[in-house]
């Protein structure tokens, strides 16, 4: 009995191509409309992503405020409001993209990430 490769080669992994959409009759594509709750999630999700420019921030507590550039109101940044982010601190007069959390009436950034000059 001789050696192989084909007994100790690794098996091929499957495509990871989706297949092509079947044809429906008269040629046009078949799509199942989406799934409307996730549509409205990320609607939703795309309408309070915000973006400002930090008007003050204190490292040693984890509160500040970020002034949003849309209408110039400020919201509030709570302690632990950067855990999850990529910051460590934040820095006066710095721009960022983040979420808007409405709490018994007061605005709160969460979820910060680096904001542009294009939004």
């Amino acid at each position: 009995m001789g050696f192989s490769w084909a007994r100790w080669a690794a098996p091929r992994a499957a495509s990871r191509h989706r297949p092509s959409p079947r044809l429906a009759s008269g040629g046009s594509i078949r799509i199942s409309p989406p799934d409307r709750a996730l549509d409205m999630t990320r609607r939703r999700n795309r309408e309070e992503a915000m973006q400002g420019v930090v008007q003050v921030y204190d490292p040693a507590t984890g509160v500040g405020i970020i002034v949003r550039e849309d209408n110039r109101e400020k919201v509030m940044l709570r302690p632990g409001s950067l855990k999850g982010s990529i910051f460590r601190m934040l820095r006066q007069g710095q721009r960022v993209n983040f979420d808007l959390e409405t709490d018994d009436g007061v605005d709160y950034a969460k979820r910060l990430r680096f904001g542009s000059d294009g939004y």
